[in-house]
């Protein structure tokens, strides 16, 4: 793929995630001013979303890591096993948070829904820092793939950066 494609392509993603990000803040925002029966359905419509999305994260991971092993392209296969461990390990995860979530819906008491309010707010603060650090981590990746391609199709630029 050459450079223009790949950054074309890179730009296209980073714009969708930033059109994904603004909705969030807007779904937020505008959960404020919503009954609580609204408030449950957008959380489980949002639950059911992210959830989709996972799987298909993993899929892709799944599906990546398959075949750069029969390619035998080792280096390929290990980034491709990292990230589909940090996505396994970030599935369980949120699937432990909705369990919990789900337990304390049945025992409900004011003492409890303050402290498992607690504990949803932190868990909602760790999931937007998780996906601050995977944007940080996703610009530093592009760049890096960009830097590369550059490099693959032009010998000189790849001599200057050996030599930086």
């Amino acid at each position: 793929m050459s450079t223009s494609k790949q950054t074309s392509k890179s730009s296209a993603q980073m714009s969708k995630l930033s059109d994904r990000a603004a909705q969030a803040k807007k779904n937020i925002d505008a959960a404020q001013t919503k009954k609580q029966a609204a408030l449950k359905a957008q959380a489980e419509a949002a639950r059911k979303s992210a959830d989709a999305h996972a799987a298909k994260l993993k899929k892709g991971a799944d599906a990546a890591a398959a075949k750069a092993k029969a390619q035998g392209a080792d280096a390929k296969a290990k980034a491709a096993d990292s990230w589909s461990d940090v996505k396994s390990q970030w599935s369980e995860h949120v699937a432990n948070v909705h369990k919990k979530r789900d337990q304390s819906k049945a025992a409900f008491d004011a003492k409890r829904a303050e402290h498992d309010a607690e504990i949803a707010e932190r868990d909602a603060e760790d999931a937007v820092d998780f996906a601050y650090s995977a944007i940080e981590e996703a610009e530093a990746a592009v760049l890096d793939a960009i830097q590369a391609r550059a490099a693959a199709d032009d010998p000189e630029t790849a001599k200057s950066l050996a030599n930086a």
